[in-house]
């Protein structure tokens, strides 16, 4: 399954910061990236595998864990820049009950994820 991607220049944009790649000698589409990204205060450890469609997020502050998800069955995860704020929105294969989950950057670091019930 082919799985929709930000660009490069835009994940580059919205972490403000090169990933540390697990095998630099690839694609950034067949290794898996790892982000970090400090605002107010809060740290976000982004590491993601976009050819196997998964998703580590961790939220800290001051070196506690706040939030820490394991996210799989990504179909999609696109950059948005909208409304002064810039985020990504991640979709989940159709057979889960799982709304697409929007990892909000700036202007400050929050997730909004839920699921849907019948």
């Amino acid at each position: 399954m082919k799985r929709e991607f930000p660009q490069e220049h835009e994940l580059l944009w919205l972490f403000e910061s090169e990933p540390v790649l697990d095998d630099p000698e690839e694609y950034w589409e067949f290794t898996t990236l790892h982000f970090t990204l400090i605002r107010q205060g809060l740290t976000l450890h982004c590491s993601m595998t976009p050819y196997l469609g998964n998703m580590t997020l961790v939220l800290e502050q001051e070196g506690n864990v706040l939030v820490k998800l394991h996210l799989a069955q990504i179909v999609s995860t696109r950059f948005i820049q909208k409304d002064h704020q810039e985020y990504l929105e991640v979709d989940f294969d159709p057979a889960l009950p799982l709304r697409t989950l929007k990892l909000l950057v700036k202007p400050a670091l929050s997730v909004v994820w839920g699921m849907v019930l019948n």
